[in-house]
């Protein structure tokens, strides 16, 4: 990171903000001083300064308004510039100050409270969403996504984010299950199915799922068999 700042956490007595009709269709008060009574101080620090540049530059007007296909483009640089371990990453109130306090215009531009599917409800998870559903927070979801896809060991160690994201069923559908915690299992299914149709993904990953609900990672695997070839049998199973 270059130019860190301190994060901050909204106090619950500020979900309100995000509960107000106005807010969610992109009124925001301009003022700090607004925001100050719910912000608590905590010791992390991110580069957000880094992540603003790249929503303005690189997503805004770039990318049609509500567009799924901003998630592949940005999450990388959440998970780069919000450089915070897993379990300061379960601290939802820094994710509700991120959205609802210092980058409100994204969440506005990814998920804009006029389509005609986003309810009141809906959209206030975006701003106020727990860790407990990998999907809710705008900005949780991005760092999960592209902290469970990661590879070092990879020339691109976001190679495999890029893949997910870029295939909206694929993300759906591994995120959506029990497994999605799980990195090599997550991993194995992004390298199998990334160039696979809706149903055989769907297909395959449910079936995956229901397995691993009575059975660990390593008892479904045969002697000598690695879990990419287990997705891989799956699959072909599933095609047949």
């Amino acid at each position: 990171m270059t130019d860190v700042e301190q994060l901050y956490e909204l106090h619950p007595d500020g979900a309100d903000i995000a509960d107000d009709e106005r807010f969610q269709r992109g009124n925001k008060n301009p003022d700090r001083s607004y925001y100050e009574p719910y912000l608590r101080e905590t010791e992390l620090e991110a580069d957000v300064e880094t992540l603003e540049d790249k929503i303005a530059e690189d997503i805004v007007g770039e990318y049609e308004v509500g567009s799924a296909k901003i998630d592949a483009e940005i999450a990388p640089t959440v998970h780069r510039t919000i450089d915070i371990s897993r379990r300061d990453a379960a601290r939802d109130r820094i994710w509700h100050y991120l959205a609802v306090v210092r980058l409100p215009d994204f969440v506005w531009y990814r998920w804009p409270r006029e389509a005609s599917n986003r309810t009141q409800t809906s959209m206030r998870e975006k701003f106020l969403g727990t860790h407990r559903d990998i999907y809710s927070n705008a900005f949780h979801r991005l760092w999960w996504m592209a902290e469970l896809t990661y590879d070092s060991n990879l020339e691109d160690p976001y190679e495999r984010t890029q893949l997910a994201l870029g295939n909206q069923s694929l993300a759906n559908k591994i995120f959506d299950r029990g497994f999605s915690r799980s990195r090599p299992v997550v991993a194995a299914c992004i390298d199998v199915l990334h160039d696979e149709p809706t149903s055989v993904i769907e297909a395959t990953t449910l079936r995956l799922n229901h397995a691993m609900t009575a059975v660990s990672i390593e008892g479904l695997l045969d002697e000598g068999e690695s879990l990419r070839d287990h997705v891989e049998q799956i699959r072909e199973d599933v095609k047949s």
